[in-house]
């Protein structure tokens, strides 16, 4: 496999979404080849090692890799990688394991005690965006097109712009 290049905004194309990558792929064309190295380095790094956790309990997860991290944008560092874990139905309930659960990021969660509430729970250090989804076509569906849109350096969604994201299989 052979990532292609990135278009002149620094994005791949959506044509072809989700491209099949590895790890090292990954790391050569967003890490190694792209600004803001040091960052990308540590995102690279949790990435890969929330992937080899997941493996570990569910080896038949794939992932869907996106956000900043997958960019060559050149306003701003990455701030984290967006990762969804697509697992077979039937091993959905792994992921509310106690293992499992501090790797998911955690939205619109309440806590009775102490009284506290979070819009949002990062896992690794905030270097990580992670969600677990059924792979069920529905659920395919709406993930692809959330995450072929394109945000600009105010974080808005440009209207009509698409882009592609990355999948890793076992």
């Amino acid at each position: 496999m052979l990532l292609p290049k990135l278009n002149a905004e620094g994005f791949l194309a959506p044509e072809s979404s989700p491209y099949p990558a590895t790890m090292e792929e990954i790391k050569e064309l967003f890490v190694d080849q792209a600004p803001y190295q040091q960052r990308r380095a540590m995102i690279y790094r949790a990435l890969h090692l929330f992937i080899d956790i997941v493996w570990e309990t569910i080896p038949e997860a794939r992932f869907w890799i996106n956000g900043g991290f997958t960019t060559h944008k050149n306003w701003a560092a990455p701030e984290d990688a967006d990762v969804v874990a697509i697992v077979p139905i039937k091993k959905l309930k792994l992921c509310l394991a106690d293992s499992m659960l501090p790797l998911s990021t955690l939205q619109h969660v309440t806590a009775a005690q102490p009284n506290a509430q979070t819009l949002k729970l990062h896992p690794f250090g905030g270097l990580l965006d992670t969600f677990f989804i059924p792979d069920m076509p529905a659920q395919l569906r709406t993930w692809d097109d959330t995450w072929s849109k394109v945000k600009g350096p105010d974080r808005k969604i440009i209207a009509g712009k698409r882009k592609g994201y990355l999948e890793v299989t076992p």
